[in-house]
Formats: C-alpha cells, sequence, structure tokens
C-alpha cells in the first residue's frame, strides 16, 4: 500500500484505524491498540497502545497479546483495515455468552471475515497451544473452538470487509486517487500489517 494500512487516510478524513476506533468506541470502556506505536489514531479518543509480543506475527499473535494483558475479561476485536465497520454490526456480539468466542455470519449463513468478533480472556491457553503447534490463521484457529455465532442482515455483510490494497480501497470509493495518479503507481507491495487490532 505504500503506507502502513492504518494510517490510510480515507476521504472521510480520518485514518482506517480512527474510523474503526471510533465505531468501536460507541460499545467499550477502553480501547486498546495492539501494533506499532505509529499506527496510534492521531483525533482526542483514548486510546491504549499494547505493543506486539512477536512483530509480524500476524493476527493471532496479537489476538495473544492481547488475551495476556489481562486488561479485561472480554475483549471486542475489530481489525485496522475495515474502513466500512458500523457500530450496529457489532451490536450482536455484545450480545454473546461471556464466556464464548463470537463470530458473525450473514443471516444466510455464511461465516464473514473473523473480526469483528467477541473473545473472553480465558481463551488465551487455546491460543498459546495452537500457536505453539504452529498455527497462525485466526479463521483455522476459530474452526478448532466452539464458537458462537450471530447473524447479522447481508446488506451489511460489507462492513466487515477489510482491504488489502490501495486498488481495494480506490474500488469501493473509500480513499481518493492523488494527483491523477492511477491504482496502479499508488499499491507499494511488502507491507505487511503486524495484526494490529483496535479493542
Amino acid at each position: 500500500m505504500g503506507v502502513p494500512k492504518p494510517g490510510v487516510v480515507l476521504k472521510s478524513g480520518l485514518t482506517m484505524v480512527e474510523h474503526v476506533a471510533l465505531a468501536l468506541g460507541m460499545f467499550v470502556e477502553r480501547i486498546v491498540l495492539v501494533g506499532r506505536s505509529e499506527m496510534a489514531p492521531s483525533f482526542p479518543l483514548q486510546v491504549d497502545l499494547l505493543p506486539d509480543r512477536e512483530r509480524g506475527a500476524g493476527p493471532l499473535a496479537a489476538i495473544e497479546t492481547l488475551l495476556a494483558s489481562g486488561i479485561g475479561q472480554r475483549y471486542l476485536i475489530a481489525a485496522c483495515d475495515q474502513p466500512l465497520l458500523r457500530s450496529q454490526v457489532l451490536i450482536p456480539l455484545l450480545e454473546m455468552p461471556d464466556d464464548a468466542i463470537g463470530v458473525l455470519a450473514t443471516d444466510e449463513g455464511e461465516r464473514l471475515d473473523p473480526f469483528p468478533s467477541i473473545w473472553p480472556a480465558a481463551a488465551l491457553d487455546a491460543v498459546r497451544e495452537y500457536r505453539a503447534a504452529g498455527g497462525r490463521s485466526v479463521r483455522d484457529f476459530l474452526v478448532t473452538q466452539s464458537t458462537v455465532t450471530r447473524s447479522v442482515p447481508s446488506n451489511l455483510a460489507a462492513c466487515v470487509n477489510d482491504f488489502n490494497t490501495m486498488e481495494e480501497l480506490l474500488a469501493w470509493g473509500l480513499v481518493a486517487e492523488k494527483d491523477g495518479a492511477s491504482a496502479q503507481t499508488l499499491t507499494v507491495a511488502g507491507e505487511q500489517n503486524d495484526g494490529a487490532l483496535c479493542v
């Protein structure tokens, strides 16, 4: 992308991570960003930074860092690259049992991206065991767990899309082209998200 995903500025003027933090902020007492300090939102919303224990190890490692932090007993988690996230999509997750990992699906049963989701601190041991066995994928980890699924209307499914390239953001009209540059020239390969999550 040329810049770390959390810092991509949307047409709204917010960065992607700021947009996600605002959506979460309606429902949580504390927002924690797991990742690098340069990803922290610049607007005046209280956001705590929790450095990744294993930089570059991906989102499941970031979840492990968060669950091990002792900050809370339950965590509403979203990815920093979900610029369409809306607060109404989060409501079904808040209705989950306190001891369950909760995920979303469409009302037709199609499982959505692993984020947003809600995780109990008690899932830490299972995450550690899975990672110790070489597992890295959040999706694959969730398949091994007994999760609770809540549905959202299919017309809101796009609200949980994550965006990995500038081309995707441009195609959805989320960012402006700079000085007439094409999507091709805006893309720089190689910058990978280090599992930054807003919680």
